[in-house]
């Protein structure tokens, strides 16, 4: 053997580069996807907390204020806000429907009412109600909004 190798075990041949490419691409197809929904759920969870964060800055503000606060979602449920604070942008693909058209929270916190708002996005569906005595949030099995 010379210094500088034997000339035919110089690398791979194409068809071993082809057979790992191969085995590469098939490991990313299969991978991919799982990874791609994991980050939608997450983004979904995010917006579903930071809506019942909202939905207590408004109440709070209710409190705060000794005025009565209103929390209502646009028409196509693409974003929502209240009284005296800036309107909230939910993702592109998120939507926004509650069981009633709005929410008004009294100075109390009180909201009137037992609303479920419904969070959908692409991984799917979230679902919160809120206590018509307390006004605060509640998450797990609740029915449908519109229900």
């Amino acid at each position: 053997m010379l210094a500088t190798g034997d000339a035919g075990e110089a690398g791979a041949t194409l068809l071993e580069a082809m057979v790992v490419l191969a085995i590469v691409g098939l490991i990313s197809g299969l991978a991919f996807p799982n990874i791609a929904r994991g980050i939608q759920a997450q983004s979904l969870r995010h917006e579903f907390r930071t809506l019942s964060g909202d939905l207590m800055l408004a109440r709070g503000d209710a409190i705060r204020k000794g005025q009565p606060v209103t929390f209502a979602v646009s028409a196509d449920g693409r974003a929502y806000g209240w009284t005296g604070a800036e309107r909230r942008l939910l993702g592109p693909d998120t939507r926004l429907a509650m069981s009633q058209t709005v929410i008004t929270f009294d100075t109390d916190g009180a909201a009137g009412g037992e609303v479920i708002l419904s969070l959908r996005g692409p991984p799917g569906e979230r679902r919160m109600a809120l206590d018509p005595a307390t006004g605060r949030t509640r998450e797990g099995p609740v029915p449908e909004a519109g229900a």
